[in-house]
């Protein structure tokens, strides 16, 4: 994503999950990497720096509706930025330092 304002990216459109992985990088810290799919298309999350997650229990497929990411660099927690969140429960939740949506 060319911006810098994650949190206007519509992920509405997008609410089952074809993939979830987590991975631990050179650096230490996890990364996440999500792929979503809907009726618009695909869109991939990469996100860095994880410092927190939260999954639903999962029993047969996934689904994420009401995707937002939230800007919470301003309110002063080292190394995070962001937040990925899942509305309708607020069961899915990923607190981490940058994120990429393709």
């Amino acid at each position: 994503m060319a911006s810098d304002d994650r949190s206007n990216v519509d992920l509405y459109g997008f609410p089952m999950v074809m993939s979830l992985a987590i991975h631990w990088g050179d650096d230490g810290l996890a990364h996440l990497e999500l792929v979503l799919q809907g009726e618009k298309g695909r869109r991939t999350i990469r996100a860095a720096g994880v410092r927190n997650v939260r999954l639903p229990e999962v029993v047969g497929r996934l689904w994420l509706p009401e995707l937002e990411i939230e800007d919470w660099s301003s309110r002063g927690l080292e190394g995070i930025r962001y937040h990925l969140v899942s509305r309708t429960t607020g069961a899915f939740q990923v607190l981490c330092r940058d994120l990429i949506v393709a």
